[in-house]
């Protein structure tokens, strides 16, 4: 670790844009942002926020003074904060390549979700674009997939089916799934989910860095157009995930997404 203490804790969270500093011109007063630790190189893209000269300097503890408002919290300008953000405060002066705004208003609650903020809000929008009436897997029972299926739900999606685990029943109905199926055997869960929904699906997500879903996520989406993201996989160096090209010639689609692809 190349902590600097004391420091700020904190390095992701959402809120409401008070004031824009001189040259920014992205975001207005009222839009509603997320803050992430990653921060963005819009210069390399506009497809992305990601930037690997940024993730060197971020890794090498050099980053931890980025944000203005630590000052604040001592006289001699002594306190960092987490990863340069320190976003455990009421308020905050960030840089604008650590922001990306939001669709919607988020809950409260969204804040305190951690790295899974990026994927989960903005995962269904900026990663497969669901549209209505489409046909999800989720595969995963983590907070990653509980913010999955309340972002999948304001898609108004047919149908969201969650693999995980049965005595979470309870939670995933409150967050929108129409069936829960419990994980297991990759193949026994490929069975169960295509029982479902016999077409296969349109969009799924694998968000429970188990590589054995990868490639059952994949396999379970529809012919000529489905599309599979895995937004956990490979976090674990020497996982692999292989299916036969027989499933990609016929339409089906691979994707990867690091923190919300944004």
């Amino acid at each position: 670790s190349h902590a600097e203490y004391p420091y700020l804790a904190g390095y992701d969270g959402v809120g409401t844009v008070e004031e824009v500093g001189e040259g920014v011109e992205e975001f207005d007063k009222g839009d509603h942002v997320a803050v992430f630790m990653v921060p963005g190189n819009r210069a390399l893209s506009d497809r992305t926020n990601l930037s690997d000269d940024y993730i060197k300097i971020l890794n090498s503890g050099k980053y931890w003074n980025a944000s203005k408002h630590l000052e604040a919290y001592s006289d001699d300008k002594s306190i960092s904060g987490f990863r340069g953000l320190g976003t455990w405060s009421q308020q905050a002066v960030f840089p604008a390549n650590h922001l990306t705004k939001l669709d919607h208003e988020p809950q409260v609650s969204d804040a305190g979700l951690g790295s899974v903020l990026a994927i989960g809000l903005l995962g269904p929008s900026r990663i497969l674009h669901i549209e209505e009436g489409a046909a999800i897997a989720i595969f995963g029972s983590n907070s990653l997939a509980l913010t999955l299926l309340a972002s999948v739900k304001t898609k108004k999606p047919e149908l969201v089916v969650v693999v995980g685990a049965k005595d979470d029943q309870e939670l995933f109905d409150k967050f929108g799934a129409t069936y829960v199926v419990d994980e297991g055997d990759a193949k026994e869960v490929q069975s169960k989910l295509m029982g479902i929904s016999a077409d296969g699906y349109d969009y799924t997500f694998e968000a429970c860095n188990f590589a054995r879903f990868g490639t059952a996520a994949l396999e379970v989406c529809h012919k000529g157009w489905g599309r599979c993201a895995l937004l956990t996989c490979g976090t674990n160096k020497d996982d692999t995930i292989s299916t036969k090209p027989f499933q990609l010639v016929t339409g089906r689609h691979w994707i990867g997404s690091y923190m919300g692809n944004v």
